[in-house]
């Protein structure tokens, strides 16, 4: 199956738009976990979180920097709405691992600042 570059782009936008929903937080956020599901930072977006989409792809607004919470090794992550309810998750990996999110470092140690630069939600043809 192939999608139209236009339905890649509605599609796109109306789940990146997803992560604006809500009323509980200023905004949505990105939630890295280790590989047991235990919290290690949250990093909020800005709002709204994300541009419009284009070529199926839609990229980031700004990021804040977090601090960890205590020292692991960043394995998985989630996209939370402003209500706390995820909206997409995926692996951690570095940046030549094939995680759904690469970063320069997976370990982390606590009181450490953790940055992304910016994330991008695609929507494949």
């Amino acid at each position: 199956m192939i999608k139209s570059v236009a339905a890649q782009n509605a599609a796109c936008n109306t789940i990146v738009r997803m992560v604006d929903n809500g009323t509980l937080f200023p905004t949505g956020c990105v939630d890295i976990y280790n590989a047991d599901s235990t919290f290690i930072t949250s990093l909020s977006f800005s709002y709204p979180a994300f541009r419009d989409a284009t070529d199926g792809t839609s990229v980031s607004n700004m990021i804040m920097d977090a601090t960890a919470v205590r020292d692991g090794t960043m394995s998985l992550f989630s996209v939370m709405s402003r209500d706390r309810t995820s909206v997409w998750s995926g692996t951690v990996s570095n940046q030549t691992g094939a995680g759904d999110m690469r970063l320069n470092t997976v370990s982390i140690y606590r009181d450490s600042t953790v940055s992304l630069a910016s994330a991008y939600y695609a929507v494949p043809r």
